[in-house]
């Protein structure tokens, strides 16, 4: 499991390796510096690109990431993280779309069916 991280682009460069599948959590350090994750997100080819992407944007101080073998894993890992942080409140309100071309379902949706 990763550590949390400061969301800057050398923070993403040092740490995540180019073309890496996985999914990742961005959030920010509330005053007693928890980890207040508010935006899972994933990435099916290449995660350090996306979390540059984000880097630049500068919405979010912090981020987590779990890097994966399987875009499978990468979207369940998505899917759990939205379904548990949509409670709690989050920032994207879109449910997970499905990886390009593959057939996987939301196991976490009421119907355990299409995300």
């Amino acid at each position: 499991m990763s550590q949390v991280q400061e969301l800057n682009r050398r923070n993403v460069r040092l740490n995540v390796e180019r073309k890496t599948i996985g999914s990742y959590l961005l959030g920010y350090l509330d005053p007693e510096d928890e980890f207040i994750p508010l935006y899972p997100g994933r990435s099916d080819t290449n995660l350090q690109n996306r979390l540059l992407r984000h880097a630049s944007l500068g919405y979010f101080s912090h981020f987590r990431f779990f890097p994966t073998n399987r875009i499978r894993e990468a979207f369940l890992r998505e899917c759990r993280d939205y379904h548990l942080l949509l409670r709690a409140g989050i920032t994207n309100i879109i449910h997970p779309r499905h990886p390009n071309g593959l057939p996987y379902g939301c196991p976490y949706c009421p119907k355990r069916g299409d995300a």
